[in-house]
């Protein structure tokens, strides 16, 4: 009896432990993924670098697999190109959520300056190849910014040390030009200053005039060569184009220490005169006043040396001409075709009128009741012609050589322009002098 018992007890307790294996605790699920593949990047506000050169200096690649993480990295490596302002971030998943999509969106530094390269080893080509790779958002031209200015002066340095250069480089924005800002790498020794100028190769044009106009600009100017050629283009080549020489060239610059008791350098300057060439084909291109009458008005001929102080007047000559038609505000220039076969240099002078300004009122000081109303009448230009701006001082001048008032002392005009109205207001001034009775002859006008 006791055997059946125990074994009754046994079987009841075994579904008993069934129950208690069934209910195990379940494994917690797997957290949710956060980096997804990148399946688009944009780039708003940019105008100054293209799109694709922020996505690369972002380090962002569609395709990879990125995180919150990844895309704050890309802003910081964006803000440290120095090149923007501001630069904002927004991504989200794809609409399938197995993606993300990012954007950009940047405020660019409007102010970036050109920039070159001065006594340092190497040509500019080199030395920007060597930062091209270094930093491939920026073209020709940077923003200051002292981060970005700093990280090119390190980047020259060491273009520069892998040529055994020892000075320190610097970089710093410099006036090279009047009004013309540029960002200037160089050493960090200042250049000599030019104590003296000479040539060597001219016979065109005397030493003494090659001397005295290029040492009047490069006397006591810190030597650069970019700087030297500069004012060798804008002081001794129209000298040389003055004649005709068209090709005139400059090969070869030296410096020498100037004798002792002087401080700086001498400047020889190596000059390949070139032929003469003579003007070809000259075309005046005008749609406000005839060519053919333009033509005539430059006095500019084929077959003639190509004297281009002559085509400086010409454009002078024009510039008056279509001023006596009321175009107070017209410009020109001209294009240049060489052909070096032929020796000829054939000119495209291109004219651009601008709006006509007619004549407004005209007012009289200095006169009395029956001195002004005599002018009145012998002013010639009315009211809504075409202003002719020469003629103001015509018009006094010959009131003063036909003696119409008696002790006159003196006359003079101002004009105003008006650009709501295009017109222009003259008025005319006239110190001492006094109404003849009778006048010898009345002006012509």
């Amino acid at each position: 009896m006791r055997k059946f018992l125990t074994l009754a007890l046994i079987l009841a307790a075994i579904p008993a432990f069934a129950q208690t294996r069934k209910r195990a605790p379940k494994p917690a699920p797997a957290p949710a993924p956060t980096s997804w593949p990148l399946v688009a990047l944009k780039v708003t506000g940019n105008q100054l670098y293209t799109e694709q050169s922020i996505v690369t200096a972002s380090g962002l690649k569609i395709g990879q697999t990125v995180a919150k993480e990844d895309f704050d990295k890309a802003r910081d490596r964006l803000v440290a190109t120095g090149a923007f302002e501001t630069v904002g971030l927004d991504f989200e998943p794809t609409v399938d959520g197995k993606g993300y999509r990012g954007k950009f969106e940047i405020a660019e530094i409007k102010q970036v300056y050109p920039y070159r390269f001065e006594d340092l080893p190497g040509t500019d080509a080199e030395i920007r190849a060597f930062l091209r790779p270094r930093e491939p958002m920026f073209g020709d031209k940077i923003p200051a910014t002292a981060e970005l200015l700093a990280r090119f002066t390190k980047d020259v340095a060491e273009y520069a040390a892998t040529k055994n250069f020892q000075d320190k480089v610097v970089g710093r924005v410099s006036a090279d030009r009047p009004n013309e800002l540029v960002v200037l790498f160089r050493p960090a020794t200042p250049s000599p200053s030019i104590a003296g100028v000479g040539f060597t190769g001219n016979k065109a044009i005397a030493n003494a005039i090659l001397n005295n106009v290029l040492g009047q600009v490069a006397i006591g100017v810190p030597y650069s060569e970019v700087r030297i050629r500069e004012l060798l283009d804008t002081s001794i080549r129209p000298l040389y184009e003055a004649k005709g020489r068209m090709r005139a060239a400059f090969p070869k610059i030296e410096t020498k220490l100037a004798p002792a008791g002087v401080i700086g350098v001498n400047l020889f300057v190596q000059v390949e005169e070139g032929e003469a060439y003579n003007f070809g084909k000259i075309v005046v291109l005008s749609s406000k006043i005839s060519p053919e009458e333009l033509y005539k008005v430059a006095k500019l001929k084929s077959g003639e040396v190509a004297n281009f102080d002559t085509v400086s007047d010409a454009q002078i000559a024009l510039r008056k001409r279509f001023h006596k038609s009321g175009y107070m505000e017209m410009s020109s220039t001209v294009e240049r075709k060489i052909d070096d076969a032929a020796k000829t240099v054939s000119l495209t002078i291109k004219t651009e009128a601008g709006t006509q300004f007619k004549m407004g009122a005209v007012k009289i000081q200095g006169l009395d009741i029956e001195g002004e109303p005599a002018v009145r009448k012998l002013w010639g230009m009315k009211e809504g012609a075409p202003y002719d701006d020469t003629y103001p001082q015509t018009f006094l001048t010959r009131i003063q050589e036909d003696g119409y008032f008696d002790n006159l002392k003196a006359t003079r005009f101002d004009h105003e322009v008006n650009r709501k109205n295009n017109t222009v207001d003259v008025t005319l001034y006239f110190t001492g002098g006094a109404t003849k009775p009778e006048p010898k002859r009345e002006p012509q006008f």
